[in-house]
């Protein structure tokens, strides 16, 4: 094999060491390709901000030309892509998953924020397109996801959540105005009193029908117009609320306090 000489290290190397170049007698390169590299590298660093300004100029002055060709050429080299893009996640798998996790971790606040903004401008579309994944999913795996929802169910914040979900679904079929709270503020914020009897009701106890359990009461019943709000809820024993009803008995003045 012919060797050649570097005109910059000065080592004699074989002509395979060297790039192409026509305009010289022999066709090659009058450096090595070691030396190339690091010559071309000091060049970059020395021209970085210039370089990366004209890169952004051009791209702008060219894009829909940039884009339209980047296209193409995935169109007509996917699979070679793909193929490449799955190499290099098996070679690089534990590097790319740090990479995505530091970065996950260093721009959280943004991503949370631009995903919610994103499903609120695009809510029918993403349901649209999400359902018959969640549906396929719901019907792979029925059985452990009902098994979850009923463990969560007997859990101190399933129960909470299972009962807040219902006062809204009551508010929504009777087409109120729903206020999103948590029916255990009501009972704090009315110190498990009963506001109609004065006495002191008793969350602790396990059976529901009790007397002196805890009720969230609609001041103004649902079913004649009432919100479901804070202000139009109340504390009330177990034997308060049966009696009561939906008639709409009770200290509607605390409404306006």
């Amino acid at each position: 094999m012919p060797n050649k000489k570097c005109t910059k290290c000065k080592e004699l190397k074989p002509t395979t060491e060297f790039s192409r170049n026509k305009a010289t007698k022999d066709k090659l390169r009058p450096c090595c390709k070691a030396c190339d590299a690091i010559q071309r590298n000091k060049h970059y660093q020395s021209h970085k901000k210039e370089s990366a300004l004209y890169r952004k100029e051009y791209y702008e002055e060219h894009r829909e030309e940039i884009l339209l060709n980047a296209k193409r050429y995935t169109q007509t080299n996917k699979e070679e892509i793909s193929t490449k893009r799955k190499i290099h996640y098996q070679s690089h798998r534990q590097e790319i998953l740090d990479q995505s996790k530091r970065s996950h971790e260093k721009h959280k606040d943004n991503v949370i924020a631009y995903q919610k903004e994103y499903r609120k401008t695009h809510k029918e579309e993403t349901i649209a397109y999400m359902k018959p994944y969640r549906r396929k999913y719901y019907q792979d795996n029925k059985n452990e996801i009902n098994a979850r929802h009923r463990a969560y169910a007997k859990t101190t914040n399933g129960k909470k959540a299972m009962r807040k979900g219902g006062a809204k679904y009551r508010a929504l079929k009777f087409n109120a105005k729903n206020e999103d709270f948590c029916l255990n503020e009501i009972l704090e914020r009315d110190d498990y009193i009963c506001q109609l009897c004065g006495k002191k009701t008793r969350p602790d106890f396990k059976n529901p029908s009790h007397p002196l359990y805890p009720n969230v009461d609609h001041i103004v019943p649902l079913s004649k117009g009432g919100e479901h709000t804070r202000k139009n809820t109340q504390c009330l024993c177990y034997r308060c609320n049966t009696q009561k009803h939906n008639t709409g008995t009770g200290d509607q003045l605390r409404m306006f306090g």
